[in-house]
C-alpha cells in the first residue's frame, strides 16, 4: 500500500482508505484479508459443487487464485527478490516430517 502511496498509483487499498478515512491502514489491511478469506472459500465450494464446467476448468481457476494469493499474502512477493525465494526453497528442500 505504501509503495503504491509512494509512486501516486492507485489500489484497491487506497481507495477503500479515502472512502473510509476513519479506517487505520492496518484495519483496511485486514478488511481485504478477510474478503480474500471469504471470496477463497466461495470459489473453493464452487469448485467442488457439481456442475457442468468441467473439473478441470474449475481446478485452473482455483490453482491461479491460490498462487495469486500465495504471491500476495504476506508481501508484494510478484516484484520482491527474495519472498518467492524462501517458499520455493521450503518446497524443495524443507522436511515436512
Amino acid at each position: 500500500m505504501q509503495r503504491e502511496n509512494n509512486q501516486g498509483k492507485l489500489s484497491s487499498l487506497n481507495i477503500y482508505s479515502e472512502l473510509h478515512p476513519n479506517m487505520t491502514e492496518t484495519g483496511v489491511v485486514e478488511y481485504f484479508k478477510s474478503l480474500i478469506d471469504y471470496n477463497m472459500a466461495l470459489l473453493l465450494e464452487a469448485c467442488l459443487r457439481e456442475s457442468t464446467l468441467p473439473t478441470q476448468c474449475k481446478l485452473l481457476h482455483l490453482n491461479m487464485a491460490k498462487t495469486l494469493n500465495l504471491f500476495y499474502s504476506r508481501t508484494d512477493g510478484y516484484t520482491s527478490k527474495t519472498e518467492m525465494q524462501q517458499h520455493v526453497d521450503d518446497i524443495l528442500f524443507r522436511s515436512i516430517i
